[in-house]
């Protein structure tokens, strides 16, 4: 079975025309309804692309991906261009557990019990922007996750290489 990446999505000038660039990490709780608050700095990256929407999936790790429109549409067409066995499994997953959110005017949207139970979500989670998209993390994982590379200082610099910088 061949093992997939996750491919570069647009092109240079097309990520310097319209790329939303998540970054921090910020820990709210979830409330009774299921809503979540979404950081001010995130939001204003969605207004810049001129949105209050998400695209809410099960990611990799123990955590929850958000996208911006733009990236998610970029994310589903690349996705959508294979149809091999493997690629059919990942979209299942990918589609089949997403969910589109609109951002409040108090900023929250509500997150679904199902993404929360696939996530191992509690009431406590990190907002944690990379770039193109937000995970959404346990906060007790994230934060043991976080501590454990920022501190080893070899894997941290063998993360570096790896991704060629």
């Amino acid at each position: 079975m061949k093992s997939l990446t996750i491919p570069k999505i647009l092109s240079e000038k097309e990520a310097n025309d319209k790329m939303v660039n998540f970054q921090g990490n910020f820990h709210h709780s979830i409330d009774a309804k299921n809503r979540l608050s979404l950081p001010s700095r995130h939001r204003d990256e969605l207004s810049m692309v001129g949105s209050n929407v998400l695209y809410i999936t099960i990611g990799i790790d123990n955590c929850l991906n958000a996208f911006s429109k733009d990236q998610w549409d970029a994310y589903s067409n690349k996705l959508l261009e294979n149809s091999s066995v493997e690629t059919r499994e990942l979209q299942r997953t990918f589609f089949g557990n997403s969910v589109r959110v609109e951002i409040d005017p108090q900023g929250r949207f509500i997150l679904s019990e199902d993404l929360k139970k696939l996530a191992g979500l509690g009431t406590n989670v990190s907002l944690v922007g990379i770039g193109n998209m937000i995970e959404i993390w346990d906060t007790d994982i994230w934060k043991s996750k976080n501590e454990n590379i920022c501190t080893n200082k070899e894997k941290l610099l063998d993360l570096y290489k790896q991704s060629g910088l």
